[in-house]
């Protein structure tokens, strides 16, 4: 991590603003983007660093939020008759689309809020809230809630990890001279009986 810190620091400030903006937006398409690590190195680089914490929460807020609303009314317009005809018909059957809007519309805006702090949920939950034609209103009220406490959570974690980096490579570097050590004494304390063993059977 502490090598992307160093590399982002490197790079121009409105390309940060740039990358960290598209990576809360292609999650919504493509989850394996580690959208969310981007996210806390960016709130590192708030503590004394060139980012701003509320222009940065704005930018990955807004981005994370217009991506979800695109893929929900991608749903909306194409989903439908998606699952009509073709290979959506396999993929999911008449009853199955009418339970899922059964339940999309009972429990919808408490199902995506809940979906969007869980990878892979947090995709397929805005499809087919589009599918099954859930109100606009109630999906961007659940997406941008969520979305909102998810990125304040990450930034705060990223900004509290930049204020005590130096208290934390000092641990790490200790920890890692201690673990060394003991390392080292198992070694020789292995060798020692190895070789005593050897002496034994002779």
């Amino acid at each position: 991590m502490l090598e992307l810190l160093v590399l982002f620091k490197d790079l121009p400030i409105q390309f940060l603003y740039l990358l960290l903006g598209l990576g809360a937006i292609t999650e919504n398409v493509f989850p394996p983007v580690p959208a969310d690590i981007f996210v806390v190195l960016g709130g590192m680089l708030t503590s004394d660093g060139p980012l701003n914490l509320a222009l940065l929460f704005l930018v990955v807020w807004i981005g994370n939020v217009a991506g979800a609303m695109t893929v929900y009314k991608l749903g909306y317009i194409y989903g439908f008759s998606f699952f009509e005809e073709g290979r959506g018909r396999r993929l999911l059957s008449s009853k199955q689309k009418v339970e899922l809007g059964a339940f999309y519309h009972k429990k919808g805006m408490l199902a995506i809020f809940c979906a969007r702090f869980m990878p892979g949920f947090r995709v397929a939950v805005p499809v087919f809230a589009g599918v099954v034609r859930v109100d606009f209103l109630k999906v961007s009220i659940a997406i941008g809630s969520a979305s909102a406490i998810w990125y304040s959570l990450l930034l705060y974690a990223g900004r509290t990890i930049g204020d005590n980096l130096i208290a934390i490579i000092n641990f790490q570097d200790n920890l890692n001279l201690y673990l060394s050590i003991g390392s080292g004494i198992l070694l020789i304390s292995f060798c020692i009986w190895w070789l005593r063993k050897g002496r034994g059977d002779k």
